[in-house]
């Protein structure tokens, strides 16, 4: 799922059973869980239902929802990179 620029705006995306998720953002910030990344941050999820986020700006995110294992994946993000 690629999702051009939005604000404010609360966003689930349902993953089935066996499913993990990257995640990525391109520009903005969102909330995730507990979490607050911003632009060039990424997720990485496995063992969840949903990815549920919120943007905090002006947002534009990456989500790619993978069936295959991905190496070093780790429960939620534990894998935020930060390059700044």
């Amino acid at each position: 799922m690629y999702s051009p620029y939005w604000t404010r705006q609360h966003v689930v995306h349902e993953l089935s059973p066996g499913r993990k998720a990257w995640l990525h953002v391109v520009q903005g910030g969102i909330t995730l869980g507990d979490l607050v990344l911003t632009t060039g941050d990424g997720a990485g999820l496995m063992d969840e239902r949903a990815v549920s986020l919120t943007a905090q700006a002006k947002t534009e995110i990456l989500l790619l929802d993978v069936g295959v294992e991905l190496p070093g994946l780790q429960k939620w993000t534990s894998h935020v990179t930060q390059d700044r």
